[in-house]
């Protein structure tokens, strides 16, 4: 072999053994990259490739030589191991993830374009998320338990992780399952929130009937998304043509404990109201049309509601028109019912 083939052969084996420490090691470097993760994976699957095909074309110098050259055998042996190691092993030969501990919950949520962000929390007090999308982040930190409250403890380099989650229970019919729901602190009113998949937290959480009661109202408290609204108000916003912002609020009746009563508006430059009552398994049992409440230059309708006795409720109607002559704006007319509720959820107007 001469001096310009051996330089050669010792560079595809020193490449060779850089690319084989550089796989093995991916599970430090790869949460650092950020947008630059997937580009590094082309760039190592490229090398792989590349090394394929020059060891593809030592193999057919060895046999040629017979095994005679034992630098080019020993070039190849080196070769087919890191070749044959990644391709079985390409997370790496040695499952780091697992070293940090066992794992005893693992949430995930899903999003558009394959985006994913993975919570790992383990037996030894670390967590670990996981955030990919067009590219790949990890936070790595410590955590505590208090009930059904989990404090994350931030590293230096994401000082602006959650300080804290707590575990909530998501009622389907009579089954449950739970989510996280993430907090950056203690005045954030919105969290981000990821389905638990796995848990072996022997962590206490209220399933009784008022939290799935509690669970439910929270659902259907304030504006409604597409989901929420086919889910709980479906028979009636198909009826709907004019469809603008929906919001629901609960309101506070003494009904029976299994039933919910909520007010559900159809806000815009108009605003139709109806009251509705729901089961605990998400099911319309009734609704009543109130009306529209109305504001125009010269005229408008109005509609008040209260509560009596916890049980009755008032509905006031007033009809306004602009006065020309007084430039004051006059109620025309007036008029006043009640609504009640049965311990079925059934809605009765009472005159």
């Amino acid at each position: 072999m001469n001096l310009k083939n051996h330089i050669k052969n010792n560079k595809l084996a020193f490449w060779s053994i850089v690319f084989f420490i550089v796989v093995n090691m991916r599970y430090f470097w790869e949460g650092m990259l950020g947008l630059f993760t997937f580009p590094v994976y082309f760039t190592l699957l490229l090398v792989f490739l590349i090394l394929l095909i020059r060891s593809l074309l030592i193999f057919v110098e060895v046999l040629k030589e017979r095994f005679s050259n034992k630098k080019r055998n020993s070039l190849l042996m080196i070769m087919v191991f890191v070749l044959s190691i990644t391709a079985f092993y390409p997370s790496g030969i040695i499952d780091f993830d697992a070293l940090e501990g066992k794992d005893i919950l693992i949430a995930n949520r899903k999003g558009t374009a394959n985006c994913s962000i993975t919570l790992q929390l383990k037996d030894t007090g670390i967590f670990i998320e996981t955030d990919v999308c067009f590219g790949l982040k990890k936070n790595k930190g410590s955590y505590s338990l208090s009930n059904d409250t989990i404090y994350f403890n931030q590293n230096k380099r994401e000082n602006n992780y959650y300080e804290y989650g707590v575990i909530t229970p998501v009622f389907y019919g009579k089954s449950v399952m739970y989510n996280i729901n993430l907090f950056k602190n203690r005045e954030d009113s919105i969290s981000s929130t990821l389905r638990i998949y796995y848990n072996k937290l022997h962590v206490k959480i209220d399933t009784s009937f008022q939290a799935k009661k509690a669970f439910i109202q929270q659902q259907m408290q304030g504006e409604l998304t597409d989901y929420k609204l086919r889910t709980y108000y479906p028979s009636l916003t198909d009826t709907i043509q004019n469809k603008k912002i929906f919001a629901s609020a609960i309101i506070k009746m003494k009904v029976n404990d299994s039933i919910i009563v909520s007010i559900l508006h159809n806000a815009g430059d108009t605003d139709q109201i109806f009251l509705c009552t729901h089961n605990l398994n998400k099911q319309m049992i009734d609704k009543y049309y109130i009306g529209k409440a109305t504001q125009f230059e010269n005229a408008g309708h109005t509609i008040e509601y209260k509560i009596e006795n916890d049980s009755v409720m008032i509905i006031n109607h007033e009809e306004w028109v602009y006065n020309d002559t007084t430039n004051e704006v006059e109620m025309v007319k007036k008029y006043l019912y009640s609504l009640l509720i049965d311990n079925k959820g059934n809605i009765y107007k009472n005159h």
